[in-house]
């Protein structure tokens, strides 16, 4: 996925919370890697790495990090 992709997706999600008047913004964001060559632990710490950089910007009130549909299937929980 491409800055230029990312950036599509956010402004797209903006729109659609928009027109739907649902109060959500659309950020993305992401990690470069190619987790078919990553193993379960590494996927995790990565995971919990990535969450810890963000943990100001998200919750209840703020935003909640969600998967897009070219998110891998590949869990780490198992």
């Amino acid at each position: 996925m491409t800055l230029d992709e990312v950036t599509a997706l956010a402004a797209w999600m903006t729109w659609k919370c928009a027109v739907a008047h649902i109060p959500f913004g659309g950020g993305k964001g992401g990690v470069i890697c190619d987790p078919s060559k990553m193993s379960k632990r590494e996927i995790e710490a990565l995971t919990r790495r990535y969450i810890a950089e963000i943990v100001d910007a998200i919750g209840p009130r703020r935003t909640s990090p969600l998967p897009t549909s070219t998110r891998t299937n590949r869990s780490w929980r198992g």
